[in-house]
């Protein structure tokens, strides 16, 4: 199967090689132009050269580069389409970076606040001792009623769960993020947004100290995961992202209607002005166009009949010169003939002085 396979690439490279196509830069039927999908075909001779080992077909394929690096380089040719599309890129990426944002500085914000009110409430109950702290942080954690979105939990000095409104499998555990150090060494409420070390979820926490007495005697950390969040931000991403595309289609489908609408009539006016250098002199061109094309139409029209008027001008005139020409040298030929004869047979003077007259006559028409 492989040779077989090998067998139908050679054919195919052979029928590339030896059609010469129409030499249009565009033709892709061919090898003899510098396109990308000659690139693909000599990719394709460099393959079926590392299959067989075949050494004409490498020595083909050097021949390619060698003959179309003496030609020179093709012109630069930029893609219109890949700007636009790193453009999309870059706006479907901010909008992302703003959408991110704007969920987590929301949620950020409200959970600050949540912390900030709630330790400020715990605070201001006296608590006597550490039971009394713990019985407290139970009875917090029981009557949480937002415990479907967020997670309360209330730590000792130490970083270790007391109390959570999620589980109590958590307590005992040490809690060591960011948030939580801050707290419990600088006495001041801070956010963390990463990976839960116990969990190992995307979470966003805050956390808030607790004192007694001036000094900090715990912490109240509230948490939520953030995969729905997260999800949310990329559904959004994705609708921008496909909005984005679809523009790109739109306009891509418009570059092209419009392309075309411009160059087929300049394509067709190209190959008129070429018959008309060529001597197809008052060639018409049918004007199908609106605005700026069909002044051009109209142009090469008013162009060629010119030109054809000009030529039978020229024509006209070449045709009655040679007349006017014709008549005064027949008159000389005729009569230098006549006299020629005269003189070898000794003529008549008369008739030679009328000859010459005629000859002086006719030669001052000439000029």
């Amino acid at each position: 199967m492989q040779t077989d396979y090998l067998e139908i690439s050679q054919r195919v490279l052979g029928k590339l090689q030896h059609n010469r196509g129409t030499g249009d830069i565009h033709d892709h039927l061919t090898l003899d132009t510098w396109e990308w999908p000659q690139g693909v075909a000599v990719y394709a001779m460099y393959k079926l050269y590392k299959a067989t080992g075949n050494k004409q077909t490498l020595e083909d394929m050097r021949a390619w580069y060698a003959r179309h690096l003496a030609k020179g380089l093709p012109s630069k040719n930029v893609n219109t389409m890949a700007p636009m599309l790193l453009v999309a890129v870059l706006v479907v990426g901010v909008f992302a970076a703003v959408v991110a944002n704007y969920y987590y500085s929301g949620m950020r914000s409200d959970m600050t606040s949540k912390a900030n009110n709630g330790a400020d409430a715990f605070n201001a109950i006296a608590m006597g001792s550490y039971s009394a702290y713990y019985q407290m942080a139970s009875s917090y954690t029981e009557e949480f009623e937002d415990k479907d979105q967020l997670e309360l939990q209330f730590l000792s000095s130490t970083g270790m769960i007391l109390a959570s409104s999620y589980s109590r499998l958590t307590a005992g555990l040490r809690v060591d993020t960011g948030d939580v150090a801050t707290a419990l060494t600088e006495g001041r409420t801070d956010d963390y947004l990463g990976r839960d070390p116990v969990t190992g979820q995307t979470i966003l926490s805050v956390c808030a100290p607790l004192t007694f007495d001036g000094r900090v005697v715990g912490a109240m950390r509230y948490v939520t995961a953030m995969d729905n969040v997260n999800q949310r931000i990329l559904l959004t991403v994705l609708a921008a992202a496909g909005a984005a595309l679809l523009c790109l289609g739109l306009v891509y489908i418009t570059s092209i209607v419009f392309i075309n609408s411009v160059v087929e009539p300049v394509a067709v006016v190209t190959e008129t002005t070429k018959r008309i250098s060529g001597g197809s002199y008052g060639i018409q061109l049918e004007n199908r166009y609106e605005d700026e094309l069909a002044e051009l139409v109209d142009s090469v029209n008013d162009m060629s009949e010119k030109i054809k008027q000009s030529e039978q001008i020229k024509n006209e005139f070449i045709s009655s010169v040679s007349h006017e020409l014709r008549t005064p040298l027949t008159a000389i030929n005729g009569w230098g003939e006549t006299l020629l004869a005269e003189v070898d047979q000794g003529g008549d003077p008369a008739q030679l002085r009328r000859g010459l007259g005629i000859l002086l006559k006719e030669s001052r028409r000439l000029t």
